[in-house]
């Protein structure tokens, strides 16, 4: 029997090749044409809604499409041991953050929040740390 795993996030490129959407790389140059780039996505913890693109500060020529998950997610949002309708309020107020080093601040950016898919959405424009937070 196969076992199908549905995945957490989805990083997706502009209507564009993969190949013409990278732009600069963590130190600022150019990425010219034919060049490549180890690219990784670790999620340390699924229960986090955390992940951590590598190489931090790589730079896209147009945004791109960061979808997180969430339908599996534990739905006592605010901790206090019991799911509520206060935990469904909370939903809508899910956001996308990010953290360009290990050290800097978690900074909120512009997010969209489905709630009849469980999922948000925010457009990136480079590789860091990235979680859903409220």
């Amino acid at each position: 029997m196969k076992k199908f795993i549905k995945p957490i996030l989805m990083l997706t490129l502009a209507a564009m090749a993969f190949a013409n959407s990278l732009d600069t790389r963590p130190d600022g140059t150019p990425i010219a044409p034919g060049d490549s780039i180890l690219i990784t996505i670790t999620v340390a913890d699924p229960a986090v809604y955390a992940a951590d693109f590598q190489p931090a500060g790589l730079k896209f020529s147009a945004p791109a499409r960061l979808q997180f998950e969430f339908a599996d997610c534990d739905k006592d949002l605010n901790g206090d041991g019991v799911v509520t309708a206060a935990d469904t309020a909370l939903i809508p107020q899910i956001s996308t953050w990010r953290q360009e080093t290990a050290s800097a601040p978690w900074v909120k950016i512009t997010s969209t929040v489905e709630v009849n898919i469980n999922e948000v959405q925010s457009d990136i424009s480079g590789f860091s740390g990235y979680a859903l937070a409220y």
